[in-house]
């Protein structure tokens, strides 16, 4: 599972990364507040670093201030 930490666009990430189309895939599980929680097909360290990569290589993602991590269930 991926945690992603931010405050704005919420909607645009969650829909940037449901519609990533890839050899990794993400679905999205729930937010909470600033947090969001996606499934990934990769889940390790290395789908966490692509989400991150996909959203600071967005029209958007590079003034956004979020953090990405894997964690465990």
């Amino acid at each position: 599972m991926i945690v992603i930490d931010c405050a704005l666009s919420k909607d645009a990430i969650v829909e940037l990364l449901n519609s990533y189309e890839g050899e990794v895939k993400f679905k999205h599980i729930e937010t909470n507040g600033i947090k969001m929680k996606f499934e990934c097909s990769d889940d390790s360290e290395q789908g966490a670093l692509l989400a991150k990569s996909i959203i600071k290589s967005s029209e958007f993602g590079s003034v956004l201030y979020f953090s990405c991590k894997h964690v465990n269930g």
